[in-house]
């Protein structure tokens, strides 16, 4: 049984594998010269994926709403928070939501609006950041979800988990 058959197996957490094996390790082994453009070009392609007016919500949302959205099997745990015609005001996660969740009364989720629980302080990608510069502001950050913008308009959001994914590939084809 390879490494590789095994992680199919019993996948860790793409944050965990982090912190396991260390950030150097997966940078070395990502493809030379891809970006996070070639991610949301990979996200666009495939039929199951969300596309970015999906994973924007209003900050008028309820917690239940955006749980809800949250737990579409396309979503990659995170939403970005946004009124039409502004700026992303807010991203909101699933550990967001189920910490909030945990302390907040019974029925609390259908009169909260999402705007109380989301982090404010988002951080953005250019589209053309490699992808291991990625992983490393994602590790030095403490996050797993970062919207890309290209030309200052959102054209994704990638999670640490969309970064990784595709490591398997790479090792298989340097053997």
């Amino acid at each position: 049984t390879s490494p590789a058959s095994i992680r199919r197996l019993f996948p860790l957490p793409s944050s965990l594998m982090l912190r396991r094996f260390g950030f150097g390790r997966f940078a070395a082994r990502l493809k030379r010269g891809e970006t996070v453009r070639d991610v949301v070009a990979q996200q666009r392609n495939r039929q199951d994926s969300l596309s970015v007016r999906d994973v924007v919500i209003p900050p008028s949302l309820s917690v239940a709403g955006t749980l809800e959205k949250l737990t579409d099997e396309r979503s990659s745990g995170a939403l970005l928070v946004k009124l039409p015609g502004h700026k992303i005001s807010g991203i909101v996660t699933q550990h967001d939501a189920l910490r909030w969740m945990i302390g907040a009364p019974s029925g609390a989720e259908h009169c909260v609006d999402v705007s109380r629980i989301m982090s404010k302080a988002v951080v953005y990608v250019p589209a053309d950041t490699p992808k291991a510069e990625c992983i490393h502001v994602m590790k030095e950050r403490g996050i797993q979800h970062l919207p890309v913008l290209d030309d200052q308009k959102l054209c994704g959001l990638v999670s640490l988990f969309d970064l990784v994914s595709d490591l398997d590939d790479v090792s298989e084809s340097q053997t």
